[in-house]
């Protein structure tokens, strides 16, 4: 191991925060490398300041594909890997605003699985994976919300899914 710089990636506007976030996704283009979803909410890539998500080829550097929302401000603040929601072999990611807005998105197509408002996944929230709570199927995950004098955390289904959502209350200590 040298530390020698393999790759640095610079943001196409002047005043874009490339690098807010990173997360590794796995195989997604099945060149036999990690890619990588890094996180700028500074971004034009939809409009000024409503912020991005790209998704990098591990191999060489390439952009794979660009995640925009303009109807959200500060996208691509927080990243979490899921599970296999969509059942195509390769565990999808969210990009969320860090406040209320999130949106899951299948790792191997980019397609939209679900856009949701409603979560605090700022600095006390969380998305993460588990196992398939209501039994159709597809694997579930649970969104915690944070950052008030009380918190809670919700079981949802995965996108296939018709239903599931049991609010399990806990309070902030």
């Amino acid at each position: 191991m040298t530390g020698k710089l393999l790759r640095e990636h610079w943001g196409p506007f002047p005043g874009m925060t490339l690098g807010d976030t990173i997360l590794v996704v796995g195989d997604v283009d099945q060149d036999g490398c990690e890619d990588y979803l890094v996180g700028d909410t500074n971004s034009p890539g939809g409009s000024s300041g409503k912020g991005a998500a790209y998704l990098f080829s591990g191999k060489n550097g390439y952009q794979i594909r660009l995640h925009t929302r303009n109807d959200v401000a500060r996208f691509g603040a927080r990243l979490f890997l899921l599970g296999d929601l969509d059942q195509d072999g390769v565990r999808d990611y969210v990009v969320t605003d860090g406040n209320k807005n999130y949106e899951i998105y299948s790792a191997k197509t980019g397609k939209s699985l679900l856009f949701s408002t409603g979560i605090q996944s700022g600095s006390n929230g969380c998305l993460a994976p588990i196992d398939d709570q209501d039994q159709d199927g597809v694997e579930d995950y649970t969104a915690s919300e944070g950052g008030g004098p009380s918190t809670s955390t919700q079981a949802r289904p995965g996108p296939s899914s018709k239903s599931l959502s049991y609010g399990l209350p806990t309070r902030a200590t």
